[in-house]
């Protein structure tokens, strides 16, 4: 056969073998719904909090969401109050006092954001909440990771802040997160007066494992991270993180979008600042965070002055000041801004707070690409036999592969096609040839293609056991009686069909042998037995094993063993 034609069945074969195998479920940008709950707050006092809730519509998939405190004459202008967003994440729906979705919950649909007065109230203003909902081609199947801490928060302006970080489980990928901070006595619902109002979460945001803020660009995300400040600390507060985590395997990294606006030194208690974090083109909003850090004469990182508030974390336009959160029913937001304002506590000189706004991007999925074939080295050779390995690399593309092989370069043997599946990782594939000869170099590769194209891996070589003896060696009898005894030993066929058998008697020049028994063509070294009677009781006997094939015999050592007295 040519080598034309001999390239002609490869590629038939691994191209009616990927023809066979299911289409991958490619990835593409989702598209982005947002569903915004805005709710009128009576002047109910200070200490009191309220949550509002957004929910996604059936058939849509929650994958962030945020909240936005306003001033119901003019929402551009952010209420000069003590309101402040006392947490936000994915919620249970429930009414009229909605909670956060716990640990485990699977496909969450709600969204809250809470609303609390931490010491001076006032009618007039407005709460909204937003879910992001993807309408097509979202992550799916996403599930809650959540993570507490209770207990004192660290000591403002002196201490870093006590981080609690929820983190995705392996295999998962994170896609957005949430926070809420609550008191033993906290009850959301506009009635119950309690410290709520006081304890708020300074800091929800995408993070790694240990509570370290992710970068800007960076898709190596994989926890969400929180932290809290009160102005009246308790042994009972509790801060909560929220990971929203993808299941979907389709799902491609999520890039984060992060902009750090450091605000003025000694800022007045009226100060607002805004970070706006936009994502970039070929990318989509699912959500994003927040975290502000307090510096003090050069020392940054430090635990936020309780008398500053988070006033919003949500989708907006890129317009502003502020930034004006989007409206509901918008399609495909692309911007996140945090909004922090002071509650009317000024900063000494030397003092500032540092706002940082995180936009939660999916990315464009990339684009299909062939497979990749790595040819891998051979094992478990025998004189007829040989296992060849490799790694395929599927490249998000049903792919199938074939080894090649044969005595010369021209190979003119296919092993039958597989499927390597159509992942992103590689995938280790093995195939076992049979029927060789003893004592022959052979050479093969891989080959592996999908939709996109075919790709062939480097040439390796094999060579077989040669055609040579066995190997047999004598172990010690067992089973030993006055008139009978079990001869034991090993044999390696070494890639040849072989027979042994036993010599014994009571001199080295034996005189007598056990039975014949096969130890078949393999390539591996077997324990075998033969038993033998007849023999005088009280006597020594001397024994050997005698393994034989096409290519020679070979003798075990002497070994001896002494029967029983009679009976």
């Amino acid at each position: 056969m040519s080598t034309l034609r001999r390239a002609a069945l490869v590629l038939s074969c691994v191209a009616g073998a990927v023809a066979a195998l299911p289409a991958a479920a490619g990835a593409v940008l989702p598209t982005v719904a947002v569903d915004g709950v805005t709710t009128p707050l009576p002047n109910f006092g200070a200490h009191r909090g309220v949550t509002v809730t957004a929910a996604c519509a059936a058939g849509s998939r929650l994958v962030g969401g945020g909240g936005y405190l306003r001033n119901a004459s003019d929402p551009t202008v952010p209420p000069t109050n003590g309101l402040v967003l006392g947490g936000a994440t994915a919620s249970t729906g429930a009414s009229p006092v909605d909670l956060a979705a716990g640990d485990g919950t699977v496909d969450p649909a709600s969204w809250m954001s809470i609303a609390n007065y931490t010491g001076v109230s006032e009618a007039g203003n407005q709460a909204s909440t937003f879910a992001l909902c993807t309408t097509a081609s979202g992550p799916s199947h996403t599930i809650v990771k959540s993570a507490s801490t209770t207990g004192q928060n660290a000591a403002q302006e002196v201490q870093a802040p006590n981080i609690t970080t929820a983190t995705c489980p392996a295999g998962t990928r994170l896609i957005g997160g949430g926070a809420t901070t609550n008191t033993p006595d906290q009850v959301n619902d506009g009635v119950t007066v309690g410290n709520n109002g006081n304890l708020k979460p300074m800091a929800t945001y995408p993070s790694d494992a240990a509570g370290a803020s992710t970068a800007d660009g960076a898709t190596s995300a994989t926890s969400w991270s929180a932290f809290g400040s009160a102005g009246l600390t308790g042994v009972g507060d509790t801060v909560t993180a929220y990971a929203l985590c993808s299941t979907d395997t389709s799902t491609p990294p999520v890039q984060v979008r992060r902009v750090d606006v450091d605000g003025p030194d000694a800022q007045a208690g009226t100060t607002v600042t805004a970070a706006s974090a936009t994502c970039p083109s070929g990318t989509r909003l699912l959500g994003g965070g927040y975290r502000v850090d307090e510096t003090v004469n050069g020392v940054g990182g430090l635990q936020p002055q309780q008398g500053y508030h988070m006033r919003g974390s949500y989708p907006s336009t890129t317009g502003g000041p502020p930034p004006t959160a989007v409206d509901d029913g918008a399609s495909n937001p692309d911007t996140w801004t945090a909004l922090l304002q002071a509650g009317g506590q000024n900063l000494a000189a030397g003092k500032h707070m540092t706002t940082r706004a995180f936009a939660m991007c999916a990315t464009e999925p990339a684009a299909p690409t062939a497979p990749a074939a790595q040819t891998g080295a051979a094992d478990q050779i025998t004189g007829t036999t040989a296992r060849l390995t490799g790694t395929v690399t599927p490249h998000d593309a049903a792919t199938a592969y074939v080894f090649e092989y044969g005595p010369t370069l021209a190979f003119g043997s296919i092993t039958a096609p597989a499927s390597a599946g159509s992942g992103s990782a590689g995938v280790p594939v093995t195939e076992t040839l049979t029927g060789l000869s003893a004592g022959t170099t052979y050479f093969y590769r891989l080959v592996a293609s999908n939709a996109q194209g075919t790709t062939v891996g480097a040439v390796m070589s094999v060579t077989t056991v040669g055609a040579v003896a066995p190997v047999a060696a004598t172990l010690s009898a067992t089973g030993v009686t006055s008139a009978a005894a079990t001869l034991t030993g090993t044999v390696n066929p070494r890639g040849s069909e072989t027979a042994f058998t036993f010599e014994y008697g009571t001199t080295t020049a034996f005189g007598s042998i056990s039975a014949i028994d096969n130890a078949g063509p393999g390539g591996t070294t077997q324990n075998v037995a033969l038993p033998i009677i007849g023999l005088t009781p009280n006597t020594t006997y001397v024994y050997r094993i005698v393994a034989t094939n096409a290519h020679g015999t070979t003798t075990g050592p002497v070994l001896s063993f002494t029967t029983t007295g009679g009976a």
